[in-house]
């Protein structure tokens, strides 16, 4: 609803409608508090349900995320249904860390 309003807006220049990439760490802190209390995070996200909360902090702390998440996520890696969504996280963290130790920035 958002990025459709956006796109009407004046001028030449690309409406930047997420901040995630500016913000990595501050994203994964509110995914974390998601894990923690979803009920209470439905202001940051265009669904309601605490089931897609759920979903989404889990999938999304693999995106932004670090490894000092994976014991969060090993721990709902064994939930009966969103421990596949645990366990890509996992695995997106674990790549994305190897990709930085086997190409470092200098």
């Amino acid at each position: 609803m958002f990025e459709e309003s956006a796109q009407r807006l004046p001028g030449s220049e690309p409406v930047v409608t997420s901040w995630a990439q500016d913000f990595p760490n501050e994203i994964a802190a509110i995914y974390r508090a998601a894990l923690e209390h979803p009920t209470r995070q439905a202001g940051y996200f265009e669904f309601f349900r605490a089931d897609d909360v759920m979903q989404k902090a889990l999938a999304n702390l693999g995106q932004f995320g670090d490894a000092a998440d994976i014991p969060r996520l090993r721990a709902w890696s064994i939930h009966p249904t969103y421990g596949h969504v645990a366990v890509r996280a996992i695995k997106r963290i674990e790549e994305a860390d190897h990709k930085k130790l086997t190409n470092p920035v200098f």
